[in-house]
């Protein structure tokens, strides 16, 4: 198991590469601290843990492409003014397989919380894509949202998505969504006909697709 501490009212980023078979990590940010954790999954089975206190904050990147994985996240916020945004990356090739699970915990009120999840899946690969987002009935002022956006390029690729909310009051803001497509027709007809062939074309919407997530990781970067 590793352990790391983020100090008080500090900034760090974490680029996580390694290829173990298996990986624990548990993290700490402190007070006012700030932590940008970048993983991109090359293991069999990867679990991450974190607390988060006061006023401080963890971004979390969970890229999952061409490999299969099976990756775990899991986010506490435990005093006020803590706050966590995990985001999902992945893209399905071959007979890949993904098995990926984001989980936020408010233990403390007026915490906030985002979760978004985009992915590609093609050929035979699959993914099953868990989200959720707990508040506890004494836990007031908090927000939380989570949502799933899947492209889905070949007929034999298969998602399963489940967003959960777990809310013990009324006094929070919440929010949950789920989206399945498909490569759309008109939109690959439309770019071949402005020269492109069918592949460029698909790649080019396949980025589209992912573009959000990806200016996202530059932004913090």
């Amino acid at each position: 198991m590793e352990k790391i501490v983020v100090p008080k009212n500090t900034k760090l980023e974490i680029r996580e590469e390694n290829n173990l078979d298996h990986l624990n990590v548990e993290i700490e940010v402190e007070a006012g601290a700030c932590l940008v954790y970048r993983a991109e999954n090359k293991n069999n089975k990867i679990k991450r843990t974190a607390k988060i206190y006061a006023d401080a904050k963890i971004i979390w990147f969970d890229i999952n492409k061409n490999k299969s994985a099976e990756s775990e996240i899991i986010t506490r916020l435990v005093e006020p003014g803590a706050r966590a945004e995990t985001y999902g990356i992945f893209y399905g090739e071959q007979e890949n397989q993904f098995s990926i699970s984001h989980t936020t915990e408010h233990l403390a009120s007026n915490t906030h919380s985002i979760m978004e999840t985009k992915g590609v899946l093609d050929d035979k690969s699959r993914a099953s894509i868990k989200s959720l987002i707990k508040i506890y009935s004494s836990i007031t002022g908090c927000t939380g949202h989570e949502r799933t956006d899947t492209l889905i390029v070949s007929r034999n690729a298969h998602i399963e998505a489940v967003p959960e909310l777990e809310i013990g009051n009324n006094d929070v803001q919440c929010t949950h969504a789920v989206t399945t497509t498909r490569l759309s027709p008109e939109k690959l007809f439309y770019l071949e006909g402005r020269g492109l062939d069918e592949e460029e074309a698909k790649k080019m919407l396949i980025e589209a697709h992912l573009t959000g997530l990806h200016s996202l990781q530059d932004h913090q970067a």
